[in-house]
């Protein structure tokens, strides 16, 4: 389910909490770490079981990034639930004109939204 927030997505507050601040920061080591991974396997260095062992890795490392941002998304109301992604989606946009969205997954697809609802 995608989460669109009733502001813009490019609106953001002011200041962030410390807390924000530091869950930023360990979103960052993560997924900077999902990138070493991904790299790997792109190199072809990662064969059989620890190609497996890699890639449940990469599922909890983007569940521990989701948790991080849990909290900081429940003031947002879900207003549509966009389905037709086989795996997580990890990038949302709103388009410039502000009629479409566009989402990429990880199953290697990106999508782009007919006309929002508002």
């Amino acid at each position: 389910m995608i989460k669109i927030p009733k502001q813009r997505f490019f609106q953001r507050p002011e200041r962030k909490s410390p807390k924000e601040e530091r869950n930023k920061a360990r979103a960052l080591e993560l997924a900077e770490r999902i990138q070493e991974i991904e790299r790997e396997i792109q190199e072809g260095k990662l064969r059989g079981q620890e190609l497996t062992e890699a890639l449940q890795e990469v599922r909890k490392l983007a569940e521990e990034i989701r948790n991080l941002y849990e909290e900081k998304y429940e003031k947002y109301e879900c207003l549509k639930t966009l389905e037709g992604h086989k795996d997580w989606v990890y990038s949302v946009i709103e388009s410039q004109d502000g009629k479409h969205i566009i989402s990429g997954s990880a199953d290697g697809t990106i999508k782009i939204w007919g006309e929002k609802e508002e």
